[in-house]
């Protein structure tokens, strides 16, 4: 759950006129306080009481009737229906089903890695887009049933594991939270309270680590039970997606001698939805996002400044979409930032033109901020411009690809890389580390395996070490490394 500074934030500054919460005791405690504190914002209390009880149709906190929703908190107790005399105008007076054009539809907040965080104005073209070229790429059918434990606050959990579902008919086991036990217990088909048995399933790479550990804790010394996880779920899973952080490599092949199944890796951002993917069909390469969605264009371009500094401007160095991908000539396997263009792309951000203006190239194309390469016939993405390039020595290296390294290392849990200011060398190359269970890393020892081990060059090898009990995430399993750095490690300060 979001601190209550952070939920004050986004309410104010979406001018939201109306909160809308869960009858769990320690939510409608702090949406109440929140509400009282931003004049009385209204405050609705959705309560499942009408599944299993005869009831009013709304009822405020402390069973206090009231007939306006404007000025008290109002719990609905009563299944949404609709009055059977309406029935008949609504189907007269409906609308086109193009009748919302670019009406709004939905703001999404990013993550606010610099600065507060940026509200996402999405349109009713923009979401349907988003979910027709999911639809077809990943071959959602009726038929299919979703378990969902992602938070529905992002494009990945409202989006991909939702929207897409209910656009086809699909049906969604929704948990309340992830349970790494109640993941596998709803994987496998036991004591599954609805009946349901998923065929889809939807997570970060962080939740695919998790649901090792716990197979390794429950499953791994039964040889019987090993056999029966990956039978189950080869033969009843049709489709598990990883997204929203990079998908280590180890967490990939693991997976798959668990399960059988090899994750689907995607690309996407909340002001784009998604625009890559590796195939429902065909194969699946580790470390890769493969080619451009349905209705989604993408350049990686080189940004320039003239000599007088005055303009920028930036060489294209391979375009694609769904269907072929250019490569400019003599420019094969080379990197640049991503570019984004297609009617999944977001409409602005809210109440700050300035910073929509700043993220648009002159022609039009969102610039994602993620460096991108395009080689044997699939996109990688490399990292973040601001945070995952490191320049040390004159080399540009991508600490996405030396995490990946170093999460081979057999005691290695988890790991973060990151550049520290040299006035040297420019950065240092810095690696934050996590140690498996009952496991002590030594860094001379983790120095000498990744020169006989690793495949990263020498001046790639980590010169800066701290081995740590944890390494904190986002509820998508994203890393702010600008906080990271600055909780970890002592920079200079400047004179």
């Amino acid at each position: 759950m979001h601190p209550p500074s952070l939920l004050s934030y986004y309410i104010q500054d979406s001018e939201a006129s109306l909160a809308i919460t869960t009858s769990d005791p320690s939510n409608v405690e702090l949406m109440a306080s929140l509400s009282s504190n931003l004049n009385s914002l209204p405050l609705l209390v959705i309560d499942d009481s009408w599944s299993h009880q005869d009831s009013s149709s709304s009822r405020s906190v402390g069973d206090k009737k009231s007939e306006n929703i404007c000025s008290s908190v109002r719990v609905e107790t009563s299944p949404p229906s609709i009055d059977s005399t309406l029935a008949g105008l609504l189907s007269e007076f409906s609308m086109p089903d193009n009748f919302y054009t670019q009406a709004n539809a939905m703001i999404l907040y990013t993550s606010g890695t610099t600065g507060k965080p940026k509200g996402v104005l999405l349109s009713h073209v923009n979401i349907d887009s988003q979910v027709r070229s999911l639809i077809t790429s990943w071959s959602w059918s009726p038929a299919d049933v979703i378990l969902h434990t992602l938070p529905l606050y992002h494009t990945h959990g409202i989006v991909n594991a939702l929207l897409c579902p209910l656009y086809v008919g699909a049906r969604c086991i929704m948990l309340p939270k992830f349970d790494a036990n109640l993941v596998w217990s709803n994987l496998l088909g036991v004591n599954m309270s609805n009946g349901e048995r998923p065929t889809v399933f939807m997570a970060v790479p962080t939740i695919y680590s998790m649901l090792i550990n716990e197979y390794q804790r429950k499953f791994a010394g039964n040889p019987k039970l090993k056999e029966y996880v990956k039978t189950t779920c080869s033969t009843k899973m049709r489709l598990m997606v990883s997204g929203s952080a990079p998908l280590p490599e180890s967490v990939f092949h693991q997976w798959r001698s668990i399960t059988g199944h090899q994750l689907l890796e995607r690309y996407g951002m909340t002001e784009i939805g998604m625009a890559l993917s590796n195939p429902i069909k065909g194969e699946r390469r580790p470390g890769h996002v493969g080619l451009p969605i349905p209705g989604t264009r993408v350049r990686i371009a080189e940004f320039k400044t003239s000599s007088d500094g005055s303009k920028v401007y930036y060489d294209i160095l391979a375009e694609g979409n769904s269907k072929a991908t250019k490569v400019e000539p003599g420019k094969a396997g080379l990197s640049g930032e991503l570019l984004v263009r297609g009617n999944s792309v977001f409409q602005r951000y809210w109440n700050k033109p300035d910073a929509t203006e700043k993220e648009f190239t002159k022609d039009g194309w969102f610039k994602t901020g993620d460096i991108a390469q395009f080689n044997n016939g699939y996109y990688r993405i490399l990292g973040r411009a601001s945070a995952d390039i490191i320049k040390s020595g004159g080399h540009k290296l991508s600490a996405l690809q030396i995490e990946t390294e170093l999460l081979a290392h057999p005691r290695i849990s988890d790991c973060a890389v990151v550049g520290l200011p040299d006035p040297v060398w420019g950065q240092l190359v810095a690696a934050v580390l996590v140690p498996k269970e009952r496991s002590k890393l030594e860094i001379d020892e983790l120095k000498s395996w990744c020169k006989k081990h690793a495949t990263m060059a020498p001046y790639a090898i980590p010169t800066v070490w701290k081995v740590v009990d944890s390494i904190p995430r986002n509820a998508m399993g994203k890393i702010n490394k600008k906080d990271l750095v600055n909780q970890i490690f002592t920079l200079p300060t400047s004179p």
